[in-house]
């Protein structure tokens, strides 16, 4: 999946679990603007490995400022483990 792929589904999952609009998860803004606190750091790390095999920590998740950052983060994470 190219970056604008994952981008793209990166954002879809985002919105979906915090029950937001697609709309409001452009690229740049925070997460924890968006509201990802701890068990929704948890819910779409699952939702980021059951929908599409990535290996994403809550970690991740808490160290990524913006969608686009973990999207970053989940394409570097994925180059490595081929």
């Amino acid at each position: 999946m190219d970056f604008e792929a994952r981008l793209a589904a990166i954002r879809v999952d985002v919105a979906e679990v915090l029950a937001i609009e697609l709309d409001r998860t452009h690229d740049e803004v925070s997460l924890f603007e968006l509201g990802v606190d701890s068990l929704a750091a948890l819910e779409i790390a699952a939702r980021l490995r059951d929908l599409h095999g990535l290996t994403v920590t809550s970690s991740t998740l808490f160290e990524a400022r913006t969608i686009k950052d973990l999207a970053d983060r989940v394409m570097a994470a994925d180059r490595g483990r081929r």
